[in-house]
């Protein structure tokens, strides 16, 4: 409670004073209320920079396997998705990264998870890869100290019902080519980093898409439906004033249901929905350079982009300092966020698997074996 200076004070004979000290007591409220919103401010600024640094980082490495068909290539990918539903359940963001260093040429898996889930985590990936590295390490580095950097992040072309195509209808690893954009860095002087950060989409997210299917069975068009046509007063009041038809009428308005466009939405709902954010960093001596690592990042991301399917934006926002510091505390932000189930998440990443056949990955040091029989 703020005390009151012992010398105000109001008498019969100062009335003529009182406006003035109302104006004097009315600004030390203003000032008042100033200081406590900046000191919640900070509070809060503080809150998040400690829950970020509260976090811990792993490295993930894995064995390389000599002779795996597609079947096991595939097989190996849908532990990545079992991996994301497990740690969705931690409560907070999950941050992956592939990173190549500022110096070095290796390509390099992380994981950031809270210190207090750190090993339910690690348990996670052992009992999934059984071969599996997982270590506590230092942060890194990839931004050249003397160079410049380029920042952005993907957002998705048409709205989220549409999924992408995922690296089950492709039947190879969708993965690979994005792994291989980053082989083609110099050992010293460029660096990149892939972070994706998740965590469990809202239910309402889910609602939406289920309606969307909803409305495809009712026989509004894909493209109407995941733009939200069907949805409108317009269509309410249409139904309710027009004259009263014969079934057979109806029937023979009814628009044909596109059979596989409920079937590929039903796909996206049957796995869990996920509010994904997909940045891209690269550094390098000159800005040129930087652009150009950038472009070739992001461009393998455009192979998701068939008919009937989603596919990815690269966005490069005019405040990419902003953008960098979010990177560099892996903070969460809704407004880069995306929709994707667990499929599509592990479509464009997922832990390697021991017959990615991308030169310069951080492989587990040890023998490499054979698949399993």
């Amino acid at each position: 409670m703020t005390r009151l200076p012992t010398n105000f004070t109001v008498s019969l004979n100062s009335m003529v004073s009182l406006p003035s000290a109302l104006i004097i007591f009315g600004g030390g409220i203003a000032i008042l209320a100033f200081a406590v919103a900046i000191a919640l401010l900070f509070e809060w600024f503080r809150s998040a920079r400690l829950t970020t640094l509260s976090y811990v980082l792993l490295s993930i490495s894995v064995p390389r396997v000599l002779g795996a068909d597609a079947e096991r290539v595939i097989h190996d990918i849908t532990l990545s998705e079992q991996l994301f539903s497990a740690l969705s359940s931690i409560g907070k963001p999950v941050v992956f990264e592939v990173s190549v260093h500022a110096i070095g040429e290796e390509i390099h898996f992380y994981l950031s998870v809270p210190r207090e889930s750190e090993s339910f985590a690690s348990d996670q990936i052992r009992g999934l890869y059984p071969g599996a590295q997982v270590e506590r390490v230092k942060d890194y580095t990839v931004f050249n100290p003397h160079g410049v950097a380029v920042a952005g992040y993907l957002t998705l072309k048409e709205s989220f019902p549409l999924p992408i195509r995922s690296y089950r209808e492709a039947s190879l690893d969708t993965f690979a080519p994005i792994v291989s954009s980053l082989s083609h860095l110099e050992a010293i002087g460029d660096g990149a980093s892939l972070q994706f950060i998740f965590q469990p989409e809202e239910p309402l997210v889910k609602k939406r898409l289920l309606d969307t299917i909803n409305q495809v069975k009712k026989g509004v068009s894909l493209s109407d439906a995941i733009k939200g046509v069907g949805f409108g007063l317009k269509d309410i009041h249409a139904e309710f004033t027009a004259a009263p038809k014969r079934k057979e009428e109806r029937e023979e308005e009814r628009s044909p249901i596109d059979t596989e466009a409920v079937a590929t939405l039903e796909r996206k709902a049957a796995s869990p929905l996920l509010s994904v954010l997909v940045r891209i960093i690269t550094s390098s001596e000159n800005e040129d350079r930087a652009l150009d690592l950038f472009n070739a990042i992001a461009g393998s991301f455009s192979q998701f982009a068939t008919p009937k399917r989603n596919g990815f934006i690269a966005v490069r926002p005019r405040d990419a300092q902003s953008l960098l510091y979010r990177y560099s505390f892996r903070e969460w932000s809704s407004r880069e966020s995306i929709t994707l189930n667990a499929e599509e998440l592990a479509s464009i990443f997922h832990i390697p698997t021991g017959a990615l056949d991308v030169p310069r990955v951080s492989w587990l040091h040890t023998r490499e074996i054979a698949p399993p029989s």
